[in-house]
């Protein structure tokens, strides 16, 4: 109720939204989603708030780390997590059950809490998209690294038809990602809601036309990935890849107040 109560104040009076709480009921089984948005310009929009609290079990390691006077340190693997899944299954189905107008959009907002929840934060981002970081070894003395879209299996393809795009926020940290395969995403990334977020958002189709990121957009059984790469390196030309391991790092210490 903490976060739902704060992104709610959030689309008031940072994003300027008209929004009402939807009372919660259940219907079939289906929670109903959290709020009805609009702006003045028509522009509708439905969002479900989640919460993932990240490695509850962190605390108490955290705080038998402080109390013999030591630095406390995480390291989690960059990778995709069933459990993630959920969070966006849900809250579009939850969506989809309560609002059947077309011209809504549907915005799942996840918002992380916890030690490790730059983790999560930064494990959903790469589970939406499919995304892995690739390397680039064909030149020895210019070796690079790009993100690549879809290169695994990706949350948005599966829920194309229930989640227009989702923003993942933690602390004062937010942004949102576009699902390039809903068939709203030229209306939505011309939205005012998204261009509230300035720098935020989350495109594949501009960061592949910017070049800055690589782009699996074939079907290709993403279990199988020399033919994933054998699909890089001809469409751009490439010839010899890697698919690099990713960790996140954190630590904190507590210092004594007199």
């Amino acid at each position: 109720m903490r976060v739902e109560k704060y992104v709610g104040e959030l689309l008031v009076n940072f994003f300027e939204m008209n929004v009402s709480k939807i009372p919660e009921r259940e219907e079939d089984g289906v929670k109903t989603p959290d709020f009805e948005c609009n702006y003045d310009n028509g522009e509708k929009y439905i969002i479900e708030v989640k919460e993932k609290n990240h490695n509850p079990e962190l605390h108490a390691e955290q705080e038998e780390a402080f109390s013999n006077n030591e630095i406390f340190e995480v390291i989690s693997p960059v990778e995709p997590r069933a459990v993630l899944e959920d969070k966006i299954r849900d809250g579009g189905k939850q969506i989809s059950h309560y609002a059947t107008d077309k011209k809504l959009f549907r915005i799942v907002w996840v918002y992380f809490t916890g030690i490790d929840s730059y983790a999560a934060f930064t494990n959903m981002e790469k589970a939406i998209y499919g995304k892995k970081l690739i390397s680039v070894l064909d030149d020895p003395n210019n070796v690079y690294v790009k993100d690549c879209y879809y290169f695994d299996y990706s949350y948005f393809y599966n829920f194309k038809d229930t989640v227009d795009a989702v923003v993942l926020s933690r602390n004062s940290e937010a942004k949102i990602c576009l699902n390039n395969f809903s068939e709203k995403y030229d209306e939505i990334r011309q939205s005012k809601f998204i261009s509230k977020f300035e720098k935020g958002v989350i495109d594949p189709i501009v960061d592949v036309e910017e070049n800055r990121t690589f782009i699996v957009d074939a079907p290709i059984p993403r279990k199988d990935k020399e033919k994933v790469f054998s699909y890089l390196r001809e469409y751009y030309g490439l010839k010899k890849l890697g698919c690099m391991y990713e960790e996140t790092y954190q630590n904190s210490f507590q210092i004594p107040m007199k």
